[in-house]
């Protein structure tokens, strides 16, 4: 759970949001059930010539396959978001009550953390709890794209929010075909004219869920923070990919913020 994020610099005053560790070790290893699963790999060979967002919204999934993929998984993610969600509106709660001083904070959050920070904002929001945020990183979030969304989340934010995204996450994909669809998926796409809102895609280089915690600490750089290289994460430059993955060349943040319409 904390591995990941020993990149941090060594000064940073940083807490872990440790919650529900049973459920998220379930999700975990049914994931790893997952990606390597026959119908799995049988679904990345047909899919493997289309980005996933693209095949997401054509509804083109191979129905068997898709099926037989994400029986496994459905229910410990959608168990493990609910969790997270809730988590979130209690890290909200924390916050509106000072526990972390008068300082604003920096939310870092992966996959389902990434969840929990999204249900925090909504509760701030909802509350008009501003000022209490300084930056929001979000990395494969399972969370709407959608640019309404967004602008009402924004103010509570006064600092940059940053967007890490792949249109290849098959995983992401897959767990929220049947959810909030309507809305897209800021972990599969950018999220579009939101002042101050900047989205890195890492399309070409993440086809895989569980590939986003190898590559932090230059996630984090890219995202403005001074992080270290730990024993266990990739370089940039490395010539070693996660099983199934490509290696890393480079990721570039693409800015997309603008005033709202």
């Amino acid at each position: 759970m904390l591995t990941p994020w020993h990149p941090l610099p060594p000064t940073t005053e940083a807490f872990a949001l440790r919650y529900e560790l049973s459920t998220l070790l379930s999700l975990g290893t049914a994931l790893t059930d997952l990606v390597h699963s026959v119908a799995w790999k049988t679904l990345k060979r047909e899919l493997v010539k289309r980005t996933a967002l693209a095949t997401l919204l054509a509804a083109l999934w191979p129905v068997q396959i898709l099926a037989a993929a994400s029986s496994s998984i459905d229910n410990p993610f959608q168990r493990a978001r609910h969790r997270s969600r809730k988590a979130g509106r209690l890290l909200a709660d924390a916050l509106i009550n000072k526990v972390q001083g008068e300082r604003p904070v920096t939310l870092i959050g992966y996959s389902l953390g990434a969840s929990a920070i999204h249900a925090c904002l909504e509760e701030l929001a909802s509350r008009k709890a501003h000022g209490l945020i300084q930056t929001v990183i979000l990395i494969g979030a399972p969370a709407p794209s959608d640019t309404t969304h967004w602008l009402a989340l924004r103010p509570v934010v006064s600092g940059p929010i940053f967007n890490v995204y792949s249109e290849n996450d098959l995983v992401l994909s897959l767990v929220y075909r049947l959810h909030a669809l309507d809305y897209g998926v800021a972990g599969l796409q950018p999220v579009q004219r939101v002042a101050g809102f900047h989205n890195v895609d890492l399309s070409q280089h993440v086809t895989g869920h569980l590939r986003y915690p190898l590559l932090m600490a230059d996630i984090l750089r890219r995202c403005g923070i001074d992080a270290r290289h730990v024993e266990g994460q990739e370089r940039p430059d490395d010539d070693t990919a996660a099983q199934g993955e490509q290696p890393v060349e480079d990721v570039t943040t693409q800015p997309e913020a603008a005033e709202a319409q």
